[in-house]
Parts: C-alpha cells; structure tokens; sequence
C-alpha cells in the first residue's frame, strides 16, 4: 500500500533498462510483481514478444494465473497455460 519494496524497485530498474535480474527473496516478498511487470514491459514494448513462465506444481499454476490475467488483461496482453 505504501509503494515497492526497495528490492522491487532496483529489480524493475534493471529489467527496464535491458539487464537480466534473478531475484531471490522469501515467500510473500513481491517476486511475482516484478516478473510480471517485466513481462508487460517486453510485450507491450513488441508485440511479438512471448513470454514463458514455468511453475512447480499445478495449484500453484491455477493460482498464479488468477494474478497473471488480473495484470495483464487490462493491457491488452492475453494469458494462457499449459499443464500436465
């Protein structure tokens, strides 16, 4: 509520700006934001652009889709998955 967390905002910085970012924080820490902020930022900037996100388990997918369709629906980035 109160903004990004520092780690967020350096993140988002870097991916921005052309670098490559791994990110590794605890549970609840906002990764999630920043990949799929970085994911709108690569296919907004080229529509062509694909982006591939990989999930360990099957409810995990359900539930991150749910997040991936709230944020990127509204600008235009459709959203699909594939699992088994």
């Amino acid at each position: 509520p109160k903004g990004l967390y520092r780690h967020q905002s350096e993140a988002l910085a870097a991916s921005t700006g052309g670098a490559d970012v791994c990110l590794a924080t605890p549970t609840a820490s906002g990764k999630s934001l920043v990949f799929m902020a970085a994911a709108a930022d690569a296919c907004l900037k080229d529509r062509s652009a694909r982006v591939l996100a990989l999930y360990p388990a099957k409810a995990l997918i359900q539930d991150q889709l749910e997040k991936w369709k709230a944020f990127l629906s509204p600008l235009g980035v459709s959203v699909g998955f594939i699992d088994g």
